[in-house]
């Protein structure tokens, strides 16, 4: 049979590779567009990162399509599958006008899992990692209760054990903000963050004070470790005060988070300032005496403000009235950056293997976690109140590390 001539295609504005698998001729629309799924150029991504494997929290999964010079590509059915086991995929659909189309994952099984796109018959060479882990936390808080000053929202009653308002009321420091609202959610691992500001008291030294926003969860959340047993907390922070040039040094007595019963320390995060950063320190308290383990020790490292750090420590009951403490501190990539081994008395005293005696309370102390503030000095202040720090996703295990910010995560 006599083949036509590829002109006899061209006037009906078809190519002679028509039909063709594979040809780039195939994926041109009659205006010329490549509409070919590139995948190179397409790309995968999930978040958030890290979901419990109780079948229930979800990872949301983004797929973009893009042909090979980058352009996204509309109406196109992408199909997600995964490694592991007992997944639960939500699919995709089809791609918008950008590119774009979304699924989620879920699943009953704790473990890595690389999530792959196709598209048309394509696989995208770009994959996404979700892992599903199992909780091991016994308290857990991301005040995602309500936003404002009220009660409900700082003591967070959604929370399995809320807040207890420790000190004077609510309304005069502390906050639970849209973290987006509030311009701090890049970093910040919940949609919410609690919110706590300076406000000015008076007085020619210590004249910024939020003592009636220390917050502490009921008692019976968890119990006292036993010898050889220990408890590990985490919180994620940001500094923000003193933020517009230092009105002055912010004094050293300016513990934000604390393990307290009653008005006795076993430990507390402190912290002071300098230009453009601060510098915590880990306190460990004997019969009401701090030794003060500062980052970096006798040459004071300062990490940034405006920028959100994940603070996880433990606490190691190694005899009837001692412990220990060991320090994870990671930046907002989740990358450990720090740990006790880096904190140090300006004498050169190492936290790493620091044994210490239990405060005034003892061991009972130790169901107690405080966050908020206690007695900053501000030399030189003006009146009025201002942000001082942000905390998000409070919680504590009693069996291991907390590791990072859950989607779901609850004891």
């Amino acid at each position: 049979m006599k083949s036509l001539p590829s002109r006899r295609f061209s006037r009906f504005g078809v190519s002679r590779s028509a039909g063709r698998s594979g040809s780039t001729a195939a994926a041109q629309s009659e205006g010329g567009a490549d509409t070919t799924v590139s995948a190179s150029q397409s790309e995968v991504t999930s978040s958030p990162a890290n979901i419990l494997n109780n079948g229930t929290a979800t990872s949301t999964v983004t797929v973009t399509l893009r042909n090979a010079s980058g352009t996204p590509l509309s109406g196109k059915t992408v199909t997600l599958s995964s490694t592991g086991s007992n997944n639960t995929i939500v699919q995709p659909g089809t791609t918008n006008g950008s590119g774009v189309a979304t699924g989620t994952i879920a699943s009953t099984t704790a473990e890595a899992k690389t999530i792959t796109a196709v598209a048309e018959g394509i696989t995208v060479t770009d994959t996404a990692t979700v892992t599903a882990q199992t909780t091991t936390l016994v308290f857990a808080s991301q005040w995602d209760s309500a936003t404002g000053d009220s009660s409900a929202a700082v003591q967070d009653t959604s929370a399995s054990t809320p807040w207890e308002i420790r000190v004077g009321g609510v309304g005069n420091g502390a906050s639970v903000v849209n973290a987006a609202s509030d311009g701090v959610d890049t970093g910040c691992p919940t949609t919410n963050a609690l919110r706590v500001d300076l406000v000015y008291i008076g007085g020619a030294v210590q004249n910024m004070d939020t003592d009636e926003v220390m917050m502490l969860p009921l008692s019976g959340a968890w119990s006292t470790p036993a010898i050889g047993e220990s408890v590990y907390e985490r919180v994620y922070k940001r500094v923000v005060y003193p933020h517009v040039a230092d009105p002055g040094t912010l004094g050293n007595n300016n513990h934000c988070v604390e393990q307290s019963s009653g008005s006795a320390n076993s430990w507390s995060w402190n912290f002071h300032t300098a230009s453009g950063g601060w510098n915590p320190s880990f306190n460990v308290w004997v019969a009401g005496t701090p030794e003060r383990f500062l980052l970096g020790g006798a040459s004071p490292i300062y990490l940034s403000r405006d920028v959100w750090y994940r603070m996880e420590w433990r606490t190691n009951r190694t005899d009837t009235n001692l412990r220990e403490h060991e320090i994870r501190l990671y930046n907002a990539a989740g990358t450990l950056i720090y740990d006790e081994t880096d904190f140090a008395t300006s004498s050169g005293t190492n936290l790493s293997g620091y044994s210490a005696a239990f405060g005034t309370n003892g061991v009972a102390g130790m169901d107690a976690f405080a966050l908020g503030t206690n007695g900053p000095h501000v030399v030189g202040a003006t009146a009025g109140a201002s942000p001082a720090w942000y905390f998000a996703a409070a919680a504590v295990s009693v069996s291991d590390w907390c590791g990072p910010y859950t989607s779901g995560e609850a004891p």
